[in-house]
Order: structure tokens, then sequence, then C-alpha cells
């Protein structure tokens, strides 16, 4: 079975790829994100500015794992589509990605799995470990779970549980989380 990566394309998705045997894999990078997008996020509440900062500051600080060789990219879901029909594609892995999986690659038929670094359903979404560190809730997990219509709400297929912490900064934290990410994959993904 065929096994399609897609990964986010910045610091923490690059750290990613460096961190598992990504020659088993076909690796694509989700460059779906955009400026526009992230005012989108903003106009409908999703993203608040204080946040947004934290993001980028963090993003700034962090370490980068520049890649060693190129790798084929996707922004939107047609891409997505002539990816899987192109590559007898039989499962797909998403890793720190923005696109949001459409209903008609869903109906492929293709199983599609997303690693969130969170607990859901209650911390699905965007933004989360911001808000999980305001509820106070340290205790988290990593999910790996089925890719549905709805954002972050389909079935746990398995998880890696890592502690959130109030003296750690948000960097810190994320950098706990999408490690936990990692672990998880390497674990499922043997």
């Amino acid at each position: 079975m065929k096994t399609l990566v897609i990964v986010g394309n910045d610091k923490l998705g690059r750290k990613f790829i460096k961190s598992i045997n990504s020659e088993k894999f076909e690796i694509i990078l989700d460059e779906s994100s955009s400026i526009k997008r992230v005012f989108k996020l903003i106009q409908r509440g999703s993203l608040k500015f204080p946040l947004i900062f934290k993001m980028f500051l963090s993003d700034f600080f962090r370490k980068d794992y520049p890649l060693s060789k190129e790798y084929k990219s996707i922004k939107n879901n047609s891409d997505l589509i002539n990816i899987i029909k192109d590559g007898c594609i039989k499962q797909i892995v998403v890793y720190r990605g923005g696109l949001i999986v459409s209903k008609k690659v869903i109906g492929l038929g293709v199983k599609i799995l997303n690693i969130h670094c969170a607990k859901i359903p209650e911390y699905g979404g965007i933004g989360v470990l911001n808000r999980a560190l305001k509820d106070k809730a340290y205790e988290q997990e990593a999910t790996l779970h089925i890719i549905t219509e709805g954002i972050d709400e389909g079935e746990v297929v398995i998880v890696e549980p890592y502690k959130l912490e109030e003296s750690l900064s948000y960097m810190e934290n994320e950098n706990a989380a999408y490690e936990a990410g990692i672990k998880l994959f390497n674990k499922y993904f043997v």
C-alpha cells in the first residue's frame, strides 16, 4: 500500500520530515496556507492577533531543518486529487496540514488520517494549544484520527500522551506537542 504523507511546509513540518524514515513514504509539502487565509480566519474569529503574534515569534525563534531534497507540493484539493490518481495512493497521512480536505477527496475512497497534536474533539481546530493552556488542560495527547468532513472529528486510531507546562513558553509547549506527533507517527508507521 502506497502511503502519501502531506506535511505543512514550515519549521515544524520540516523537523517532522527529518525525524521520520522519509524514504518509506511519498512526501508532499502542503503550501495551501497564505496571508489571505490568515485574514479569513481572523475575520471568522478563529484566530486572534495575540495568538498570531505568539505563533509568529515561536516560528521565528524555532530551529529550522532545511530539507535535503526537493518535494512536490500541493496548494488545493485539485492538486491532491491529481496526486492521488497519478500515484495509486491508498493511504494519506497529514501532519501540520493547512488544506481542508474536501468532500470530493474523501469520496475517492482513500484512507485519510490526520495527526492532530491535541486531544480531540475537545481541542480540535486551529490555535488549540493556546486554548488548552488557558483552560489549564495540561494533560494532552497527539491523536491520529480518520479525516471526515468535520474538522478533527473523525474516529481516533491511536494517541500519544504528553504534558503542557504552565511555566514554559508557548514555543516550548508547541514543540512538546509536535514532538508527541512525531513520536506517534514513528510508532504507528513502523
